[in-house]
Parts: structure tokens; sequence; C-alpha cells
């Protein structure tokens, strides 16, 4: 079978409309897979699952570990977790602040 002689130019044009088409139906499929999420019920983006949290330091759970009572001991994990991720301490001021409360 013998193929008819194209331009170069033309073969361009080609194959940019069929990039530009390529990228428009990614676009279309994305928006009727966020409506057909939408109809569900669901969120229109997947959740992202959260980050494992760190684990806190040896030397600053041996402080915390001296308190007799648990509920103590959970407050106090908590606060520092929560110093650690949403205020953006680190793990040596942090102690550093739990010794200073502790005279």
């Amino acid at each position: 079978m013998r193929w008819p002689w194209v331009s170069r130019t033309a073969y361009d044009l080609l194959l940019n409309e069929r990039d530009r088409l390529r990228a428009k139906n990614d676009t279309w499929e994305d928006h009727v897979k966020r409506v057909e999420r939408k109809d569900r019920g669901m969120t229109e983006l997947p959740t992202k699952k959260k980050e494992p949290m760190e684990p806190i330091p040896s030397d600053l759970a041996y402080v915390i570990d001296k308190f007799s009572s648990e509920t103590t001991r959970q407050l106090l994990r908590n606060q520092a977790r929560i110093a650690r991720t949403r205020e953006g301490k680190a793990w040596s001021e942090i102690k550093a602040q739990l010794e200073a409360s502790l005279g």
C-alpha cells in the first residue's frame, strides 16, 4: 500500500491537533469523574491519607514518662505533638519548655 506524501508542516499540524485533543479529552474525563463523585455524595477529589505521626524523641518521652498519672502523660504527649505539627516548634524547644514548666 502506498501512503500519500504529506508536507512536514501538515504533519506537524496534525500532531499538534492530536496532542491538543488528547489534553482536552483528559480534562473532560477529569470533569466527568468529579461530577460522578459529587452525584454519589462523595467529595470531588479523593481525600489524601494523613502522613503517619512523627514519633516523640526518646529524651522527651523520658521526661513525660516521669509523671505518675496516665492522663497527664497523655495530655503532655498530645500537647507536644500539637506544638510540633501545628506550631512548627523543634523537639528540643518543646522539651526545654516542659522542663522549665516543671521547675
